[in-house]
């Protein structure tokens, strides 16, 4: 059971792997566009509401968390992150 347990953790670690540079920077953007769903959604969204949070920008981490799909779903965080990286 222990070995399956550890396995398993190993399976959901994985799933949170990136890439080279490029297929990185792919993600990213995927991420931030809303194209990418799953577990490094859920990573992002985790992190992103509690850095919400923490800025008293939601009164909770759910709060954080809707709030950051949200602005990922409208589109608000890959025009920031456009304009972060224009030249």
């Amino acid at each position: 059971a222990r070995r399956q347990r550890q396995m398993c953790i190993r399976d959901r670690l994985n799933d949170l792997k990136g890439g080279s540079s490029e297929e990185n920077a792919m993600l990213i953007r995927n991420l931030l566009n809303g194209s990418e769903k799953g577990p490094k959604r859920d990573a992002v969204l985790l992190n992103a509401g509690a850095a919400l949070f923490v800025a008293e920008k939601s009164s909770s981490l759910t709060e954080g968390w809707d709030l950051a799909a949200q602005l990922i779903d409208d589109g608000t965080a890959a025009k920031k992150l456009e304009a972060l990286t224009a030249n």
